[in-house]
This record gives C-alpha cells, sequence and structure tokens, in this order.
C-alpha cells in the first residue's frame, strides 16, 4: 500500500543533479563553505527523521515528506563523501571486507521495530545509513579480481547500471503494447513472456546507450 500510493520521487534526481555541481566546485575550491553546506544538511536529515518524520503515523500517511528530495540528500552527499574522502587512501582487502561485513551484520542484527516508519525515524535510521555508508566504503574499496567469465558481465552491468536504472520503465512500457498487440490478434502471450522482453529491451538497448551516448559523454567531460 505505501509503495503504491507513495508519490513519484522523480524530482530527488533533478534536485541531486543540482546540488551536485556545488558538491564539486565547493569541496575544490572553497572547503569551509563545502563543509558548511554539508552540514546544513545533515542538520536537514536529522530534522526529516527526529521532527517531521511521526513515528505514531503510518508511512502512507507521510509518503510526500518521505520522498521529497531534502530528506534523501544527505544520502546522496554521503556517496560523495565517500569517495572524496577516501579516493586516495590505500586499504587492504581484510580492512575493506570487515567494513563491509560490519555494515552488513549491523543491518541484520539490529532491530528496526515493528512499524516500517521506525526504519526512517529517529536512532534506527542514523543506524541503518550508517550501515549503509559501511558496506558502500567496503565494496569500493574492495580490489578482488573475479574470473573474467565473472567478471566482464559484472562490469559491464555495473558501468550501465544508470541507462538501465532509467529505461527499464520504459521497457517495461513497450512490452507491454507488445502484449497488447499480441493478445488483440489472439496470440498467447504471458506475463513471464513479457517480463522476459522488458529485460531483454532494457539490458539490449542500455547497452547501446552507454557504448555510444554516455561515454561520447564522459570524454568530452573529462
Amino acid at each position: 500500500q505505501f509503495i503504491a500510493n507513495r508519490p513519484e520521487p522523480c524530482s530527488n534526481k533533478l534536485v541531486f543533479y543540482f546540488f551536485f555541481p556545488f558538491f564539486v566546485f565547493f569541496s575544490k575550491k572553497n572547503s569551509i563553505l563545502f563543509w558548511l553546506l554539508s552540514f546544513l544538511i545533515f542538520l536537514t536529515y536529522l530534522y526529516f527523521s527526529f521532527i517531521l518524520l511521526d513515528t505514531n503515523r503510518s508511512m502512507s500517511e507521510q509518503a510526500r515528506n518521505y520522498s521529497n528530495p531534502l530528506n534523501q540528500l544527505f544520502l546522496f552527499l554521503g556517496g560523495y563523501l565517500i569517495g572524496m574522502l577516501s579516493q586516495n587512501i590505500k586499504m587492504k582487502n581484510s580492512i575493506a571486507l570487515l567494513l563491509f561485513l560490519l555494515g552488513l551484520i549491523l543491518f541484520i542484527i539490529y532491530p528496526s521495530g515493528e512499524k516500517i516508519i521506525g526504519i526512517v525515524t529517529g536512532t534506527n535510521r542514523l543506524i541503518f545509513t550508517l550501515c549503509c555508508f559501511l558496506i558502500c566504503l567496503g565494496v569500493y574499496k574492495m580490489n578482488i579480481q573475479l574470473p573474467s567469465i565473472i567478471h566482464k558481465p559484472l562490469s559491464l552491468l555495473g558501468e550501465a547500471s544508470y541507462s538501465i536504472y532509467l529505461f527499464h520503465p520504459i521497457a517495461y512500457t513497450l512490452s507491454g503494447l507488445v502484449a497488447l498487440f499480441a493478445i488483440n490478434h489472439n496470440v498467447l502471450f504471458p506475463e513471464y513472456a513479457r517480463l522476459l522482453l522488458s529485460i531483454f529491451m532494457t539490458f539490449t538497448i542500455s547497452y547501446f546507450i552507454f557504448q555510444y551516448f554516455e561515454k561520447y559523454f564522459i570524454k568530452m567531460g573529462k
């Protein structure tokens, strides 16, 4: 019910992309302004967690406040901080693995309460945010070379992940049109076929978008 009634948080991405150039510029040109901005964003995060979101009301009742971009911005900033602060730090795989496992185990064993709202409010939210950051930091600094047959597909999946993220709902909609066309022409087109078609379209088109669109602008940006 929460997911069904939740407003589409498309504005979140626009807000994140608006702030991102400021993160980059201030962190390189004016560290005082950068850390001041970071602190204000963290205070906003605390405001939503401890004041605006009410633990006595259901998540579905507060979906709009939860989906507010300012409620999520600190998580985006956290990813930026992980990259900025640790990119030049050499870390042993054992340490990175320890951080990853620490975050994962804490996430599993820490009691969140019976209500969904308890996950994103109060101290619980800070604990789960820390778990998220520890897991991300551990994976980011882990330097493990998998066999080529595993590494290459996963590497490609990671590189094309943003295109996959953006395109998958469009692919699912297009597959629905195909299903509708098939049904109108008395052709059997079960739901699993639509799902498989959506996956195939998503991965295929995302691959070409990454190879011939994203790479071009990445090079231009550099």
